[in-house]
């Protein structure tokens, strides 16, 4: 068995499954751990397929990480129109789009109870906030 690999999502071939779920169902089968890039669309598509519950216990046990992406990439234009016109990278955030904010309202969506899933959601972005914090302490910045 390897001990950890991490999946990123297909990007923009599918938005509405991110994820290759045959594939991370191996992942979690062949690897002791696998670590997720997720955004929002990720999250939700876990959700919806694989369960509120057995989502949770896969963060809790430490068998799935989630490193969530709260922002994205996109081009600033400066003097729009004008002979200086210049276009930027840039990386920009909305406040809807925190963890905090997300999970409660998907796992709300799922479960179909606003009490159960507030709590359920709080409870995962507690779980995978406070196991982030954690490697970070122990082993400070490294790309493990």
């Amino acid at each position: 068995m390897f001990d950890l690999i991490c999946l990123e999502p297909r990007g923009a071939m599918d938005a509405s499954q991110p994820v290759d779920l045959g594939f991370f169902a191996e992942a979690m089968l062949f690897y002791r751990r696998v670590r997720l890039i997720a955004n929002r669309g990720v999250v939700d598509q876990l959700l919806r397929n694989v369960g509120p519950g057995l989502l949770l216990a896969l963060v809790e046990h430490g068998h799935l990480e989630i490193s969530y992406l709260q922002n994205n990439l996109g081009i600033y234009t400066e003097g729009a129109g004008t002979p200086q016109e210049r276009h930027l990278a840039t990386a920009y955030e909305l406040p809807s789009w925190n963890l905090q904010e997300v999970a409660p309202n998907l796992f709300q969506q799922v479960t179909g109870k606003s009490g159960k899933g507030r709590r359920l959601g709080l409870k995962f972005a507690r779980a995978r906030s406070s196991d982030f914090v954690r490697r970070w302490r122990n082993t400070g910045c490294s790309r493990d």
